[in-house]
């Protein structure tokens, strides 16, 4: 089962700040990321909180959240389709990633099943990002080094993520610009090339 840290989790590792919770990439279809949420639930003693028709799955333990969620295309928020499961791992993360809001939160890390559950048992301070391999798609490490906010595609009509936007501004990342696309950060010579 190919699994991997993404959006938040990725970002902040890369910072230098501990995740609060855990976003998951699981590859395999919308059935694999249930069950494999209903299993991570039951071997807590939690409960999944299920969401059929997305193919993502919310768990807590001990405090500590985990979000699951099934590669998926999306247009302005709307699940177009999910990704087909027979091409290649990086093939697949990386068309999720268009999905996602800002550059800095299109980034994948691997992990696997038993990492979060020693996340789990342990809590999030047992997290340790350490070498692994980032795939980022959309300079968002380079973005993130020169404190932008880049979208990954026109979110300005979706108010969540407009509020998600302001939030990562001012807490997270005390940003210095935002950039309307990752096209105009290129043109601008604020991405890497």
């Amino acid at each position: 089962m190919n699994t991997f840290f993404v959006g938040g989790t990725v970002r902040d590792a890369l910072m230098g700040i501990r995740p609060r919770d855990f976003d998951v990439v699981i590859l395999g279809g919308k059935r694999q990321t249930l069950a494999t949420a209903q299993r991570f639930a039951a071997h807590f003693g939690v409960a999944a909180k299920l969401h059929f028709a997305t193919g993502t799955a919310s768990v807590v333990v001990h405090g500590v959240g985990f979000d699951f969620a099934t590669p998926r295309r999306e247009v302005k928020g709307s699940i177009v389709s999910f990704i087909d499961e027979t091409i290649h791992p990086i093939c697949i993360i990386r068309e999720d990633a268009q999905r996602r809001d800002f550059t800095v939160n299109a980034m994948y890390a691997p992990t696997t099943y038993n990492e979060l559950v020693y996340i789990a048992t342990f809590g999030a301070a047992a997290f340790v990002f350490g070498d692994r391999p980032v795939y980022d798609f959309y300079d968002g490490r380079s973005h993130l080094s020169k404190g932008l906010i880049v979208e990954v595609d026109d979110i300005n009509n979706d108010p969540e993520r407009r509020l998600q936007r302001a939030r990562i501004l001012y807490e997270k990342l005390g940003a210095r610009a935002v950039v309307r696309s990752n096209h105009a950060a290129r043109e601008n010579g604020l991405a890497a090339q």
